[in-house]
């Protein structure tokens, strides 16, 4: 596990933080392309229309089992959009060859916008409130901590 540590840490050196690091990265040996910003973007993806934290309450070690070695990731609830999250799901394969491209997330991503461009006034307000106190309640529960 140090290793593999010590690995994400020098190929990552810089570009962000490990959950977000896309398998691959693992590998010194491995050439990699935009299917490592696939993966990121995808993970970012779900916490924004998820409103949660992936992997919240997970030290380094916990987080490099969980997300490298056993595959894990997060899960969806009925709110999440069934489209985006078919998209997230591939985006963020361990396997870089099966992942979807930036292009198709963007599409879906997309068609969520036009239909949120034909609500109501009233739904939009809704939906803003739902979204700031849920994360009102991540900060306090961040906090807590």
């Amino acid at each position: 596990m140090a290793r593999v540590l010590a690995t994400i840490q020098h190929n990552t050196a810089g570009s962000g933080t490990s959950k977000y690091t896309a398998p691959e990265l693992l590998d010194a040996n491995t050439k990699y392309g935009e299917e490592v910003d696939t993966y990121s973007s995808s993970l970012i993806l779900y916490e924004m229309f998820s409103g949660k934290i992936a992997f919240e309450n997970m030290n380094a070690i916990q987080l490099m089992t969980a997300i490298y070695l056993h595959k894990k990731r997060s899960d969806f609830d009925s709110t999440f959009s069934k489209k985006l999250q078919k998209k997230v799901e591939l985006g963020w394969s361990h396997d870089a060859k099966e992942r979807c491209k930036l292009d198709d997330i963007l599409q879906v991503l997309l068609e969520m916008k036009n239909l949120f461009m034909f609500r109501s006034n009233k739904q939009i307000i809704s939906m803003g409130e739902t979204l700031r106190v849920s994360m009102i309640e991540q900060a306090n529960n961040t906090q807590k901590k």
